[in-house]
């Protein structure tokens, strides 16, 4: 009604793509926005509907990568991404709840309707080349063990210091999570497949974090 184009991404375009469902385990919904000045009809559109609550303190203008939102009577979240036009390519992020923000790259695309659940979306016109660019060219391959914000291709930085507070970050997200030990050990094993050596935890630091998941698993 706005007259926007909001698109399918990431994790629910995954599912829309590969399994024409949406996956049990994801906490919200993916969407994006082409250009960062639609952040404004965004939120009209949602608050005006009565049926969505955001809060407006995270309308940064041209630094905006994303602006949560949850739909009131469900209590279903979502992410909105907002790609930046870099002339050659996209730019967009995912912004933590903690104040840092982690950029990705994203090859130029157009849009065009895909049928999805009997409703039809909005989703890249290079869907493939898209998920390529997300998770790899594996995409197609089930990975419940991925970290996005890790091992993404389209990470626009994969060292320094905000990239090992990331590592650092998903590390504690899992321990407060209550993760399997299976989950433990696939991000320890990301951590030192995709960090340099300098950025990593020691380790120390990481034989102590599979500890802690050994334990929980032997208490349960």
């Amino acid at each position: 009604n706005a007259g926007l184009k909001p698109f399918i991404m990431s994790g629910t375009l995954l599912g829309c793509i590969r399994e024409k469902r949406i996956f049990e385990h994801d906490k919200d919904f993916d969407i994006g926005i082409i250009g960062w000045e639609a952040q404004f009809d965004v939120a009209n559109a949602l608050l005006k509907s009565d049926r969505f609550s955001l809060n407006l303190k995270n309308l940064t203008g041209k630094d905006l990568g994303m602006l949560p939102a949850m739909h009131i009577n469900s209590g279903f979240s979502f992410d909105i991404f907002f790609f930046h036009d870099k002339g050659d390519h996209f730019l967009h992020a995912i912004d933590s709840r903690t104040g840092y923000s982690i950029y990705l790259k994203n090859s130029k695309f157009g849009l065009i309707e895909h049928e999805f659940l009997g409703s039809k979306f909005f989703i890249p016109d290079q869907y493939e080349r898209k998920l390529t660019e997300h998770y790899g060219s594996d995409w197609r391959v089930p990975n419940p063990n991925y970290f996005v914000t890790i091992e993404s291709p389209a990470l626009v930085k994969k060292t320094g210091h905000l990239y090992a507070f990331t590592l650092r970050h998903e590390m504690l997200k899992l321990m407060n999570s209550n993760a399997s030990l299976e989950k433990a050990k696939s991000l320890v094993s990301v951590i030192k497949q995709n960090a340099q050596k300098a950025d990593q935890p020691k380790e120390k630091i990481l034989k102590h974090f599979i500890e802690c998941f050994e334990r929980a698993d032997k208490n349960s």
